[in-house]
């Protein structure tokens, strides 16, 4: 998940009286932002890459927007330094790179960015780019997790269930799927509602491992489908339609 990779440049940069009705302000609002980031100012230059990259407002140009994401990147702007580490990575605009891209993940993730976090824990361990490390991996992991990072969180519990890198821990392991669960996860769905089924990790629930199940099925999980049918019958007419109002509430229909 990389939040900073789809923003619209203009968004920040039109002043109050710009609208669709007058296509002149655009113009002015990236004249503007051009001699800003000429000026060196980092989050300009951060923008006008942007504006490169969508071709919004200007023509997309690949190798403008990787010059503005460095000069940004250089004077330590951390979104900057995230977008030209995916740039690196998917080889989008510059010859692909994963060492590089471990780079700048890196310098993005140490000053807290979740998403260079996540990215660099992934790095870490797959060994993509860099040499693989579980206990790196499961260190960025946690240091995304803690700041909400749903991806991070799902990992872990992915981690802490199969003994990836630690112990083995199923407590731990349900209270990150939890978590993610909670952010809208599907694999973290699927995953801690099975986890109530055989009361691993959790006291076993039938109807918490119901309504789990029946939010990823709802949502693509397929493979859930066998275990909703099972709880469906351990399962009482009124707690049935209790989930299911629940469902429909959250605009989920199974």
């Amino acid at each position: 998940m990389n939040r900073w990779l789809s923003s619209l440049c203009l968004l920040a940069t039109l002043s109050p009286i710009a609208s669709a009705q007058n296509p002149q302000s655009y113009t002015h609002a990236i004249t503007e932002l051009h001699r800003k980031a000429e000026q060196g100012d980092a989050e300009s230059q951060f923008n006008l890459a942007l504006c490169y990259t969508d071709g919004d407002g200007i023509k997309q140009d690949d190798a403008e927007a990787i010059r503005w994401y460095r000069k940004s990147a250089d004077q330590g702007f951390a979104p900057a330094q995230l977008n030209l580490g995916n740039r690196y990575r998917t080889g989008q605009g510059v010859p692909k790179d994963a060492a590089t891209a471990v780079l700048w993940y890196r310098k993005a993730a140490d000053q807290g960015v979740s998403d260079a976090q996540y990215n660099l824990a992934v790095s870490y361990r797959k060994g993509i780019g860099i040499a693989q490390s579980p206990p790196e991996a499961i260190r960025w992991y946690k240091a995304a997790a803690d700041q909400g990072h749903p991806q991070a969180q799902g990992t872990l519990g992915v981690i802490y269930l199969n003994g990836d890198g630690v112990s083995v821990d199923y407590k731990e392991s349900a209270r990150w799927f939890t978590m993610a669960a909670k952010q809208n996860d599907v694999q973290a769905q699927y995953f801690l509602g099975n986890m109530y089924i055989t009361g691993t990790g959790v006291a076993r629930d039938p109807s918490r491992a119901y309504f789990w199940l029946s939010v990823a099925h709802a949502q693509g999980a397929e493979q859930a489908a066998p275990q909703i049918k099972q709880l469906e019958g351990e399962l009482s007419n009124q707690q049935l339609a209790s989930i299911k109002n629940d469902l429909k509430e959250l605009g989920l229909n199974r």
